[in-house]
């Protein structure tokens, strides 16, 4: 029989069955528990050792990882401000220069103006330059041929209102002027400098060249009045210019028209033919719109008499007979009507034209080969071969490409 210790429940127990009993752990000597409790203190130590590393280390690391970010921080902060140090002038001008400070945008006239700016035998570029977000003030302006790059702009000549309708030409090495205000001004073609200004009596309608070197205003009451170059004083009284008083299309020219932006060398002559008449040539069944001079001959151009209005170009020899004829569109069919825009150059004869859309198509003047033919702004203006160049004015930008090839140079929007 065996007692449970724990619970005092007595139970009777096979001897071969082992007794279950609580092992109780033999007494440890006093030199057992000293060794025992240096095992747990070196065991303790040494943890310990490693949590204080572990507390003394982390913060130390941060700080050393802190420190290296704040120097290398500093340094570019430093680095930084010495750059900006430098480029806060041109940051400053970049951030105050307002849209009216751009470089004036082309005005859109009828024409523009050539004139050696610099003196070194090749053409520039004269015009009216835009500003719109300066007041909508206009400039006269002159473009590097080649580039597209401006050589000089003179002061404002006025507002678009007030200079729009005013008239702009080249006499020389001057640039003459006339607001609607009957106000003439001379701006020399080298820098665009105001050499004089002087005020008519009537609004100035175009510029003549005199032979003796003076300047003629046309004025809108058919007067003509004789500007000195030197001061723009008055010579001499006004006087009627010829055919005074004959409306329409018979008034002839009262003088030798200067250049001007205006009024492109191909409407002048569809101005004259207006007066004087073309007509329909049989012999070569063309309803003629211009007549143009050319070397060996003449260039007629207009649209096929008979049946389909096909747009012609066509040259002939010194006694009228065909050399050759140009379509507009290479399918003769696809355009009709004369020409909107010729102009002859060295080599080439270029126009406008209308198919589906309009088109600019330049031919050689020996044979009426097409070298190429490009799309066209639906507003173009002036045509004008200047150099080997051909330069387009519409009503938004001006154009210059290559007049042999087609090949777009630049624009000025």
């Amino acid at each position: 029989m065996v007692a449970c210790e724990y619970c005092n429940v007595t139970s009777a127990i096979q001897r071969r069955t082992r007794i279950f009993e609580r092992v109780i752990p033999p007494q440890l000597s006093s030199e057992q528990r000293q060794m025992q409790l240096r095992y747990a203190v070196q065991k303790h130590t040494s943890a310990f050792k490693w949590i204080i590393m572990v507390v003394i280390l982390i913060p130390l690391v941060i700080t050393v990882v802190v420190i290296v970010g704040v120097v290398k921080a500093v340094k570019d902060a430093t680095n930084q401000a010495s750059r900006l140090k430098k480029e806060i002038p041109a940051l400053a001008a970049k951030a105050m220069k307002q849209p009216g400070d751009a470089a004036p945008t082309w005005q859109g006239t009828d024409n523009l103006l050539v004139g050696d700016v610099d003196g070194d035998g090749s053409p520039e570029i004269i015009g009216r330059g835009r500003q719109v977000n300066k007041g909508d003030i206009v400039r006269v302006i002159a473009l590097d041929l080649a580039t597209g790059k401006q050589k000089w702009q003179s002061e404002p000549i006025g507002t678009y209102s007030e200079t729009h309708t005013g008239q702009l030409a080249i006499a020389g090495d001057l640039i003459m002027f006339a607001s609607a205000k009957a106000e003439v001004s001379a701006l020399a073609v080298k820098d665009g400098a105001k050499k004089w200004q002087t005020k008519l009596d009537e609004r100035v309608e175009a510029f003549c060249a005199a032979d003796d070197g003076t300047i003629i205003a046309v004025g809108a009451d058919d007067q003509l009045r004789t500007l000195a170059r030197v001061d723009g004083s008055a010579v001499g009284a006004p006087k009627a210019a010829p055919g005074k008083g004959k409306p329409g299309w018979d008034k002839p020219e009262p003088c030798k028209l200067l250049p001007n932006d205006d009024e492109t060398p191909f409407e002048r002559l569809q101005e004259m033919r207006g007066r004087h008449g073309n007509g329909r040539n049989k012999t070569l069944g063309i309803d003629v719109d211009v007549t143009m001079e050319m070397p060996g001959g003449k260039l007629l151009s207009g649209s096929k008499a008979e049946g389909t209005h096909v747009t012609l170009l066509v040259a002939t020899d010194e006694k009228g007979a065909e050399k050759w004829r140009a379509t507009g569109a290479a399918d003769p069919l696809a355009s009709t009507g004369a020409p909107r825009h010729v102009a002859l150059g060295d080599k080439e004869a270029c126009m406008i034209y209308y198919s589906t859309e309009y088109r600019i198509a330049c031919f050689a003047l020996a044979d009426g080969k097409r070298l190429w033919d490009e799309a066209a702004p639906s507003f173009a203006h002036g045509l004008e071969p200047v150099g080997r160049s051909l330069v387009m004015s519409t009503s938004t930008d001006l154009q210059v490409r290559d007049i042999e090839t087609g090949k777009m140079r630049w624009t000025l929007d």
